[in-house]
């Protein structure tokens, strides 16, 4: 077919599909995705004002193209354009892969920097995690100490507490025993308020009633002439303060 008879054809049909043919570039693009090879690969690289132009265009390089010499270097041409078009596109997707390759060379090296912030915040976790452990075990080693402690002081302060009940029994009695043999009964004139003290304040005071009393016994024996009975009189004095004291109150 010649590009005449392509013309003529490309125009027929073309009024059955308006919608692909309604600008001049749209008739131009389809006009020349119909030529072959050769010629759309020269004209295509081409502007044209509208299609009678690309059309013109198209039947002088035909008429080209039918001559041996013209042909082969059309051929020759086409084959440049080819592959110089194909290099175009080669180096277009080349820089596109490298894009892409710097693009994933970059996540990797992200990926790199979070796995190796990942390993060090691990480490770390460990580290805090066997602190707090360590730290545990000192609060219950604590926790244990502290609670020993508790059951040490109570029972300090038990065994205290009965020395203390046995001393305040044994003073009591003692002083019972003075006010027994004394026919004398007291009361503090300011008391502690505490069972302890006050029961050896009560052993105080009768302590020194019974030395003023074996003073004034000697004073009567110094100034006047010893009897017999005087002296059995100072004796029982003297022994009196020795058996106000119980063995025990000692122990």
């Amino acid at each position: 077919m010649t590009v005449v008879e392509y013309r003529d054809k490309f125009l027929t049909l073309s009024r059955y599909a308006p919608d692909e043919t309604d600008t001049t570039e749209k008739r131009k693009e389809r006009f020349l995705n119909g030529l072959h090879d050769e010629m759309h690969t020269v004209l295509v690289n081409i502007s044209f004002a509208d299609l009678e132009a690309l059309v013109d265009s198209a039947i002088q390089m035909e008429g080209k193209l039918n001559q041996p010499m013209i042909k082969e270097r059309f051929r020759i041409g086409a084959q440049f354009i080819g592959y110089r078009d194909y290099a175009s596109k080669t180096e277009e997707k080349l820089a596109e892969v490298n894009e892409r390759a710097n693009t994933l060379a970059q996540k990797l090296e992200q990926s790199e920097e979070a796995r190796k912030k990942a390993e060090l915040d691990a480490v770390q976790t460990r580290r805090e995690a066997d602190k707090a452990k360590t730290d545990a075990a000192g609060v219950e080693d604590l926790k244990k100490k502290l609670h020993d402690a508790e059951i040490s002081l109570n029972e300090h302060i038990t065994t205290q507490s009965a020395r203390e009940e046995a001393v305040l029994k044994r003073l009591r009695s003692q002083n019972r025993r003075f006010v027994s043999k004394t026919s004398q009964e007291f009361e503090l004139e300011d008391p502690d308020n505490d069972p302890l003290l006050d029961a050896v304040s009560f052993l105080e005071f009768h302590g020194r009633e019974a030395r003023e009393g074996i003073d004034q016994a000697k004073a009567g024996l110094s100034s006047s002439p010893t009897s017999s009975r005087r002296k059995r009189n100072l004796r029982l004095s003297l022994l009196l303060p020795s058996a106000l004291i119980h063995p025990k109150i000692l122990g």
